[in-house]
């Protein structure tokens, strides 16, 4: 039982890194193999509670169910092995953490007044626009070039943007070609250089939309990790809780037993036979 509670809270969690939303559970070989798996070790667990509960009731061995248990943990094992060597359901296209960013973005860096936006935001081949222009009177430093990439926001750490010189189109308006993957979050990183200071480097959050027509969802590709993992030390918790209190029961069952001594009557005293006075002459 200690055993099972282990693996049922690692499980959960190690659900959280490997499986994007719901649809990715339901629409990816992997996901499905994930099901499949569940579900055979929750069959292999009644299996085990059914066994006990025969050998307990008739004192025979349960020959027939310990095989069939024995038979559903093989290939729970050969679906384990075809998760290790497959690909987590975590395809973009499946994970989507909201809706698709719209207008324009501002922000200001140092001096810099800059305002972002993406057309028309969706996969394949797109045009990031920045617009920059200082708040300060004389301008310290001219906007010589400005570099403009995108960050994948699938990743853990944010790995190093292709950054692509974007064209001056007058007026502090920048722009640059840029070709967009699947739906989903992504990171802007812009780089302004300017003449005669450092250059400046900002990270804009944006969520690109979805392909026109594309399938909608099927349930929701809403992200599942962070409640995979709050729901695993949720469980961690109340299992804690019931070991704990199975514990103290059992420990004031012991004591309760120690404390009660059966009271037990002295033997009887031996009994003498009667001595013949004449004999003892």
């Amino acid at each position: 039982a200690v055993a099972v509670s282990v693996m049922v809270v690692t499980g959960i969690y190690l659900a959280s890194g490997v499986v994007g939303s719901v649809d990715a559970l339901l629409l990816t070989d992997y996901g499905r193999v994930l099901v499949v798996k569940v579900g055979l070790v929750g069959g292999c667990g009644a299996l085990a509670l059914v066994t006990r509960h025969r050998v307990r009731r008739s004192g025979r061995p349960a020959r027939r169910f310990v095989l069939a248990e024995a038979a559903v943990g093989v290939v729970v094992l050969g679906l384990t092995g075809v998760l290790t060597s497959g690909q987590p359901a975590l395809e973009p296209e499946l994970v989507v953490s909201g809706p698709p960013s719209t207008g324009t973005a501002y922000q200001r860096v140092g001096d810099l007044h800059e305002s972002f936006a993406v057309k028309p935001n969706r996969p394949g081949d797109n045009v990031l626009l920045l617009e920059v222009h200082s708040g300060r009177r004389p301008d310290p430093g001219p906007v010589i070039g400005v570099r403009l990439g995108v960050v994948d926001g699938s990743g853990t750490a944010l790995p190093v943007a292709v950054a692509v010189a974007a064209t001056d189109i007058g007026d502090g308006h920048w722009s640059a070609p840029i070709s967009l993957g699947a739906p989903g979050a992504v990171t802007v990183r812009a780089t302004v250089l300017r003449a005669g200071l450092a250059a400046e480097t900002f990270d804009y959050a944006w969520s690109v939309g979805s392909t026109p027509g594309a399938a909608p969802a099927l349930v929701s590709r809403t992200p599942v990790g962070g409640l995979l993992a709050g729901t695993a030390a949720v469980v961690a918790v109340l299992l804690a809780l019931l070991w704990g209190a199975l514990a103290r029961r059992r420990l004031l069952s012991s004591r309760a037993g120690v404390g009660r001594h059966p009271r037990t009557t002295p033997p009887p005293a031996p009994t003498r036979a009667p001595v013949d006075a004449g004999s003892l002459r």
